[in-house]
């Protein structure tokens, strides 16, 4: 028996007016790029796919969830939550991300604010994934993940 390959499935819900955004194409290069990840996204659940939700929103929106949940009074470009519920669903988490942020910090990185903004979608999810970035080790690691998979999206 063959095992069916797994499946990375990401909602994406725009709920900020800072951009206009191509959700339907987004969603898919996402999946398409980051598909590999879904083996490990999954291994808690079970399942042989997995779903995501990533929100795009402001900065105001942003910077209440990071009070609330982080207790940091600023706003910042991603936030991710894992919200696993093992054997019970599919449903992995959710990313959260500022696309005001990204059009506000992409000059600072030499990048369209529609790369920066992939990147942080990225981010959220290799956070979901497992990937941490709390010392400089991590960091490196979780980076050059990163860089992969927008090279895959971007070429």
């Amino acid at each position: 028996m063959v095992n069916a390959p797994r499946v990375l499935k990401i909602d994406i819900v725009n709920q900020q007016r800072i951009k206009k955004i191509a959700v339907k194409k987004l969603k898919a290069s996402l999946e398409e790029s980051m598909s590999f990840l879904a083996g490990h996204l999954t291994k808690f659940s079970g399942s042989r796919s997995g779903s995501i939700s990533v929100v795009l929103c402001d900065n105001n929106f942003i910077a209440g969830l990071n009070k609330k949940y982080l207790k940091k009074n600023t706003p910042t470009d991603v936030i991710a939550f894992e919200l696993r519920d093992p054997g019970v669903s599919d449903y992995i988490g959710e990313v959260f991300v500022s696309v005001q942020e990204a059009v506000l910090r992409s000059p600072e990185y030499g990048l369209t604010w529609q790369k920066e903004l992939t990147l942080y979608i990225i981010h959220g999810i290799l956070h979901l994934a497992g990937y941490r970035d709390s010392n400089k080790e991590e960091r490196k690691s979780m980076e050059a993940k990163q860089q992969e998979i927008l090279r895959k999206i971007f070429g």
